[in-house]
């Protein structure tokens, strides 16, 4: 027999404030299990993504959006086996069931309807055949990332707030927030500003490791450098790269020479240098002329092109822009380094003046 509709009502109330019982979110999966009631289901879940989408744009961040969504979900329902191995997740398919597939029915009814959730359902629905396969951890994670030109702000399912700077990706698994730590994967730079809650925060990149409970800082670790920057501006910071583990606090930062296999730890007195970028402030000190132009180059997302018998000037370049358009730096950088510009579309041309 159907629950009663006041009971329902109250059942799905519970649910989506994660309050649900074992018994009671049981009674939850027989509701959303009948076809009767799936347009229900899903507008109560459309709702919720609307909700939820209002702090970002459009769909360039709509995984994130689903992953805050599945990660309400997931606090409801025991953790699954967990591998043993870092670099994949154990999907046991056939064989014994465990309780968890019983409660991984919900996520099961709920996630192909709603979320569109290719991973669990692979992770979850027993198959026919038995044996085990494995999942790449790169298939299980939520992403986002940016151009050149392009810098991007968004949140976490725990409520922290990543800034992508320019040709940077940030990454996170569908357990994040059931996880022991909340542990993201970074590629290039970003700043994140960490909310405290209990469980250790990982910031991984390809050559080192941040970890902080809740805090902010700047992560730079570039494809193409040599080196690798993680500075302070709240709290305290774990840095873990090569053999060597450093304690930051802020207005201290960690940069780890691969060439020299070697970490230093320096000290910035004006946090703009480090940070600023994430406002729009674009600076330079004592730059190269090569310096400079790749990083106009990541900035505005343009490509520079060096006409024949431009000399390149030894100089160094000094400058503060903020939120700046390209033909203004440029202004300010051709009398300086004495060449003249031209902007043709996304193309810059450099010559002598």
């Amino acid at each position: 027999m159907e629950p009663k509709k006041t009971t329902i009502e109250q059942l799905l109330n519970k649910f989506r404030k994660g309050e649900c019982t074992l018994q009671e979110l049981e009674k939850v999966q027989e509701w959303m299990a009948d076809p009767a009631n799936e347009g229900k289901v899903k507008a109560m879940m459309e709702e919720d993504f609307q909700e939820t989408n209002t702090d970002y744009t459009a769909t360039e961040n709509e995984n994130i959006v689903k992953g805050e969504i599945w990660g309400r979900i997931a606090q409801q329902l025991p953790m699954k086996p967990k591998s043993t191995q870092n670099s994949s997740i154990q999907i046991h398919r056939g064989g014994e069931r465990g309780n968890w597939y019983k409660w991984a029915g919900i996520a099961a009814i709920l996630i192909p309807i709603l979320l569109s959730i290719t991973v669990y359902r692979l992770a979850y629905l027993p198959q026919e055949k038995s044996g085990e396969s494995q999942l790449t951890i790169e298939e299980a994670l939520y992403s986002s990332q940016t151009l050149s030109g392009e810098k991007k702000t968004l949140k976490l399912p725990d409520g922290s707030v990543v800034k992508l700077n320019a040709r940077s990706k940030v990454s996170f698994s569908e357990d994040f927030l059931r996880a022991r730590e909340r542990e993201v994967f970074l590629e290039g730079e970003a700043f994140f500003e960490v909310v405290k809650n209990g469980k250790p925060f990982l910031v991984k990149t390809r050559r080192a490791v941040v970890k902080v409970l809740g805090t902010s800082f700047n992560v730079n670790d570039i494809e193409g450098h040599n080196k690798v920057q993680v500075a302070v501006a709240t709290g305290k910071v774990a840095v873990e790269v090569s053999q060597d583990t450093v304690m930051l606090e802020p207005g201290r930062m960690a940069v780890y020479d691969e060439e020299k296999q070697a970490t230093c730890v320096v000290s910035f007195a004006n946090g703009e240098d480090v940070f600023g970028w994430k406002d729009g402030i674009l600076k330079f000190n004592n730059n190269s002329f090569e310096e400079v132009i790749e990083q106009l180059s990541n900035w505005y997302g343009v490509e520079f092109v060096i006409h024949p018998g431009f000399q390149i000037s030894r100089n160094w370049y000094n400058g503060r822009f903020e939120n700046q358009s390209l033909k203004g730096v440029l202004e300010g950088l051709s009398y300086a380094g004495r060449f003249q510009y031209k902007i043709i579309n996304k193309k810059v041309e450099i010559y002598s003046k």
